[in-house]
């Protein structure tokens, strides 16, 4: 809907799911990342703008940046879109972990600073209706065009039609659209949880307070100010663990989450546990399909993060088995499940 196009750049977060890049990868763009903040895990705005001027230079600019607000935390908007104004760019909100959240006193989703913020209701997000999702826009053109391509590019409005209708059954395909329609029976599933979001909200908030204190009785050196440990008005996982988890307990800090989550690792190594596409999570972006992990310290920040030593990664009990199985091995007998994201 925003006419990307093959000799254009969409630019996005290294830590999210594949589809924020894909997304510019399905209209054959080129896709680059952008540094994250550590201190939120979200786009630091600071990298954004070096990596503009120096793309300004290069005559690389994006058309299209797509924002993850991760884990819920909504990203920096107001100044990513001061940068939008200055050199160009649109901007999507990918907003799948921020249902119910807020913003300088609005809602995600409302696009103030924004021109689509998308929601998915997939099984593992706030709310679900099975599958599926909504995209919000306040750009009436966008709206129509984006409800064109959902149902195969087909416009039945005749006040829009290329040419006079044929008759009342009369329709115009004016684009290469999707079947993307979401069921009725989809949609009643997700209207019935929409109504629950706040509670839903209210509660995810309450259990992060209780990993905050749990946390601290392992001496773990947790900073207050960091903006990912504060309460949030989206979705509340622990994504991942940042350099400022390690602790002289930590061995002890990953055994015991281990072990918290047996009956979890039990289930996904059956298959239940996982959803639609076999996945128990997601883990850093590498540049598209295909593409060879690069490891610690190369390209964006984000790429090495979850490589660090420390209980955590993008899903329960995901990194912890596959980046700590030495410890696990000396704590248990049998043999350690193993959970993969792709």
């Amino acid at each position: 809907s925003l006419n990307l196009n093959k000799n254009d750049f969409l630019w996005t977060s290294p830590i999210s799911f594949v589809a924020s890049a894909n997304c510019g990868l399905y209209c054959g763009a080129k896709i680059d990342f952008v540094e994250i903040d550590l201190k939120t895990f979200n786009l630091s705005v600071q990298k954004l703008e070096q990596k503009l001027i120096l793309a300004k230079k290069n005559n690389r600019l994006p058309k299209i940046l797509v924002v993850v607000h991760l884990g819920g935390l909504s990203c920096n908007m107001h100044e990513i879109y001061k940068l939008s104004k200055k050199f160009g760019f649109k901007i999507i909100e990918d907003a799948s972990h921020a249902l119910g959240g807020s913003y300088r006193g609005f809602k995600v989703g409302s696009c103030k600073y924004s021109d689509i913020t998308v929601f998915s209701f997939h099984p593992v997000k706030i709310i679900t209706s099975g599958e599926g999702g909504v995209a919000t826009t306040n750009n009436k053109k966008l709206a129509d065009k984006m409800l064109m391509l959902r149902e195969h590019g087909i416009i039945r409005d005749k006040s829009k039609f290329n040419g006079k209708s044929h008759g009342p059954w009369h329709y115009q395909q004016q684009y290469l659209g999707f079947n993307y329609r979401m069921s009725d029976i989809h949609a009643a599933l997700g209207i019935s949880q929409l109504k629950k979001i706040n509670r839903f909200v209210k509660r995810r908030n309450e259990i992060s307070k209780i990993y905050k204190k749990e946390f601290k009785k392992f001496k773990v050196l947790m900073d207050d100010k960091l903006e990912m440990f504060q309460p949030r008005n989206g979705f509340m996982v622990w994504l991942s663990f940042p350099d400022q988890l390690r602790s002289p307990d930590n061995d002890r800090i990953i055994v015991n989450l281990i072990d918290h989550l047996q009956p979890f690792q039990d289930v996904v190594a059956s298959g239940l546990g996982k959803n639609s596409n076999g996945e128990a999570g997601f883990q850093p972006r590498q540049g598209g399909p295909g593409k060879r992990p690069r490891g610690p310290g190369k390209g964006p920040r984000g790429r090495g993060n979850f490589q660090r030593r420390g209980p955590g990664g993008p899903g329960p009990g995901q990194q912890v088995l596959d980046q700590f199985r030495p410890p696990v091995s000396n704590h248990h007998s049998s043999p350690t499940h193993r959970m993969s994201s792709e």
